[in-house]
């Protein structure tokens, strides 16, 4: 990718962002670390990846308002 297509898009911003909620220093040299990707199905597993996160995350969080 560009870097002037990074640089509109303020990939670094984004990735310090993401660093900054790191819980470990080896999560926030990942997120620093962190390039985007054009490959499709790398996209789509990512994409997959962080829903089910929050998928996971809206359960516990109806799970824990269900035992309230």
């Amino acid at each position: 990718m560009q870097a002037s297509t990074l640089t509109a898009l303020e990939f670094d911003r984004i990735r310090e962002i993401l660093a900054s909620h790191a819980l470990t220093p080896l999560g926030e040299a990942r997120a620093l670390a962190l390039e985007p990707s054009t490959d499709v199905e790398d996209i789509r597993a990512r994409l997959i990846e962080a829903l089910e996160k929050v998928y996971a995350d809206v359960r516990a969080a109806v799970a824990d308002w269900a035992a309230m």
